[in-house]
């Protein structure tokens, strides 16, 4: 095992927030941020259930420890992120008091900031924004509706 290596993994049990999984004789957690792209939590029981094989890619290593990665094992969609001026038609996804979450991409979503929307909107309305900002250190897109 090594640290960027691919293993395949039995998923022993599945909980709110992460799933423990085995690979010969010992233990690993996989948490709950690395099971998937997207933004936003997810509930693992979504993608694994007990007994399923998986294969996960090892991101840390210290003595007998392990981290791992579902995500990890496709290609970050941040190495292709969206570029300032990129236009969508995204659907909302998440309200909160400050704007609107859209999805832009298949793992990429946005943040509407209420200042930068022409009206409200609720959830699942479809909106035209275009990118204003993007960080990809911080995983972060900015948009404006047009």
């Amino acid at each position: 095992m090594e640290i960027g290596g691919l293993i395949r993994v039995t998923v022993n049990r599945v909980e709110e927030g992460f799933a423990l999984v085995d690979y010969k004789g010992h233990e690993a957690t996989l948490q709950q941020t690395e099971f998937t792209w997207d933004a936003g939590l997810v509930e693992p029981s979504d993608f694994v259930k007990k007994g399923d094989e998986i294969t996960v890619k090892v991101i840390a290593l210290k003595n007998e420890r392990f981290s791992i990665s579902l995500k990890q094992v496709i290609e970050s969609p941040w190495n292709s992120s969206p570029k300032i001026n990129n236009e969508y038609n995204s659907p909302v996804i998440m309200v909160a008091e400050y704007g609107y979450f859209v999805k832009i991409e298949q793992h990429c979503n946005a943040l509407l900031q209420i200042e930068n929307s022409k009206q409200k909107h609720s959830l699942h309305d479809r909106v035209n924004v275009k990118v204003i900002g993007v960080d990809i250190s911080k995983e972060k897109v900015l948009v404006v509706e047009i």
